[in-house]
């Protein structure tokens, strides 16, 4: 308890913005349970201790840590032994990390701030929730929680807000999602149907069906001879360029002298 004393005493608290402050750390031959004391202190926070955390470690810092960077710190080692830390009402709970997820963790929109363990909703627009669990269910943490909700397209995610930015990367990476829109291409020349088929044939060809965020809509309306084109802008932008060649006034062949048409009347 001397050295807490004299630790705590020569800690210099730097103001280096007015919302951030530093702290100058170096700590040799700590105990775990020591350190969390050191941490209380500096956050303002208390911490309930239901178990003992054992063993000891050794921080050398070149320069101030930022104060929520010493709870970054305190969360890393417990993780090491097994244990972590979770928001109860006004103070700090030190939990087994495997139950972490069984707390009353916070359901946040926005990460930002947030340290310790919470639950994220993640909307997808196209790709099946199912499908993009199953290629970024290998970055969860050992004690993350994700339940998916199909009726909603959504992933609620419990997990540490580092490894839920990570996965958000990732989902954005893997699908690729853009945003889509809305045209409507009116044909002055061409009938909607026959264009439509033409070009549906050419992006069968060039577009993989089994990617459902390169996918692209294509619809007719014969009242106004239009196409209704649902898709990325470049893909829009695709489908005027393949409009303006097949949207061609066709030219009268003459029948020729002699030839006899004959039509099935029934």
């Amino acid at each position: 308890m001397k050295f807490i004393s004299l630790f705590l005493t020569t800690l210099i608290l730097l103001l280096a913005a007015p919302e951030r402050e530093t702290v100058n750390l170096n700590l040799k031959g700590i105990t775990i349970e020591e350190y969390m004391k050191v941490v209380a202190r500096i956050m303002g926070k208390n911490i309930l201790v239901t178990q003992k955390v054992t063993g000891d470690f050794d921080f050398v810092s070149n320069q101030p840590l930022y104060k929520d960077e010493v709870l970054s710190l305190l969360l890393s080692i417990l993780d090491s032994k097994g244990m972590t830390l979770v928001e109860e009402g006004s103070y700090l709970k030190l939990v087994r990390t495997s139950e972490a997820a069984k707390e009353n963790v916070p359901v946040v929109s926005n990460l930002s701030g947030h340290k310790m363990m919470v639950s994220k909703v993640i909307q997808l627009n196209e790709e099946n929730v199912d499908v993009v669990v199953q290629k970024i269910r290998h970055l969860l943490s050992p004690a993350a929680k994700l339940v998916t909700m199909r009726e909603t397209n959504t992933m609620l995610v419990t997990e540490y807000p580092g490894n839920i930015r990570t996965i958000e990367k990732a989902i954005k990476l893997l699908v690729g999602q853009e945003d889509k829109e809305v045209a409507f291409i009116t044909l002055q020349h061409g009938k909607a149907g026959t264009v439509m088929n033409h070009i549906s044939a050419i992006l069968q060809r060039l577009v993989n069906p089994q990617v459902v965020s390169k996918q692209i809509t294509i619809t007719k309306d014969d009242s106004t001879n239009s196409l209704i084109v649902i898709g990325s802008p470049d893909q829009i932008e695709l489908v005027k360029q393949y409009v303006a060649r097949l949207d061609v006034e066709e030219e009268f062949v003459p029948l020729q002298p002699g030839r006899v048409l004959f039509y099935n009347c029934g």
